[in-house]
């Protein structure tokens, strides 16, 4: 004579089944109300079972000799939620969660309390609830409610992805169909998770303006919107910056005022403007065998060095609108190596050779000038 469960741990809306050994009658089940079939198979009772909470169920009968026999078995209600909810931003709506005896919410953050099997919920933001559930027994369970608040905030792009210092254009817009008012009046505020005192035009834009960054690594923004000084919406975007690859440096540091003559391989226009631009001619060499060496050599022992600004005005800094070009020491030293691989067909080992060329071949043309003279 014996009581084996066979799945004693369930969440509600699922079915236990409860395996009675021995008897050969059954008298009474209690609780009974949660008791969907009882089915005799041999000498086994098939007792299919739906609780809401945890249970022990008391299973009286007699055996073949008619002696009593009154075992017990329990199943297990585990606390459940639904898995998510969309509310939308600063609207409440009600958590429910069911199963077990007594229930703790956390964070409590947007709640009205966070104890019991509901709570009122008022979110400003995307946020996962975790419900610790207890039952009867003393047993504890945890399942996870995802909150989801439709803020109405659209950015475009959506999840943007950009090499670091790159020019990067974000628009935002507010678009609740529900929204009473005058859009024009609608503005926004940038706040960086990295640092304060963004420039004001960084810092305020109007409805479908574009702001303007050049981020060097990876920051999120939190948008409020604002309407006649109130806000009515807020929102995070998230700027994914990634290491620039030596191949785009490889094209981004060439001088503006050689490029076509490094692209086009015209060495005789090369040749000219590198005589031309003499002081330029002189950075390009003291960056190579100066910076770029050093951090070559240094990535092999303390493995560290600092960023360098680049000394002269390159396609990076026009087609960014940018005030400066930076390479960091890592990018440093694998540009070396880049520049140095047989395989690529480097910008900037052209450039390099050429400069080579003029300076082996004709030194007293290179005039050496201070590094601070403007080319």
């Amino acid at each position: 004579m014996s009581i084996i469960v066979e799945n004693p741990s369930i969440t509600i809306g699922q079915k236990s089944v409860i395996n009675a050994f021995g008897y050969n009658i059954i008298t009474d089940i209690t609780p009974n109300d949660s008791v969907i079939s009882v089915l005799k198979n041999g000498n086994v009772f098939i007792i299919t079972v739906e609780p809401t909470t945890s249970t022990l169920y008391y299973i009286n009968g007699k055996d073949s000799f008619n002696n009593p026999i009154n075992l017990a078995g329990t199943v297990y209600v585990n606390v459940s939620s639904i898995d998510e909810i969309t509310i939308d931003y600063n609207n409440t709506a009600i958590l429910t969660a069911y199963g077990s005896n007594t229930y703790l919410w956390y964070p409590d953050k947007y709640l009205d309390t966070n104890s019991g099997d509901f709570v009122i919920c008022t979110p400003l933001e995307n946020i996962t609830y975790t419900i610790l559930g207890e039952d009867i027994f003393g047993v504890q369970t945890t399942t996870n409610l995802n909150v989801i608040v439709n803020t109405f905030i659209e950015f475009n792009p959506s999840n943007p992805k950009i090499f670091d210092g790159n020019l990067l254009n974000i628009s935002v817009s507010y678009n609740n169909p529900y929204f009473i008012g005058n859009r024009d009046l609608i503005n926004y505020s940038w706040t960086s998770n990295l640092f304060n005192g963004l420039p004001e035009k960084c810092t305020y834009s109007k409805n479908n303006d574009t702001i303007t960054l050049h981020p060097y690594q990876s920051v999120s923004y939190k948008v409020n919107v604002y309407y006649q000084n109130n806000i009515i919406s807020s929102d995070t975007i998230n700027i994914d910056v990634i290491e620039k690859p030596s191949n785009i440096i490889d094209i981004d540091i060439i001088p503006d005022k050689l490029k076509e003559a490094v692209f086009q391989r015209n060495k005789k226009e090369l040749i000219s403007l590198l005589l031309k631009y003499k002081n330029l001619s002189k950075k390009i060499i003291d960056f190579y065998y100066t910076t770029l060496q050093t951090a070559y050599r240094m990535e092999f022992t303390v493995k560290r060095g600092i960023p360098f600004k680049i000394q002269w005005l390159t396609i990076y800094q026009i087609k960014n609108k940018s005030n400066e070009m930076i390479l960091s020491f890592t990018q440093q030293w694998r540009f070396f190596q880049y520049v140095n691989n047989t395989i690529n067909n480097s910008n900037f080992k052209y450039l390099l050779n050429t400069v080579n060329e003029i300076y082996l071949e004709k030194p007293e043309k290179i005039l050496i000038v201070p590094l601070g003279t403007t080319t």
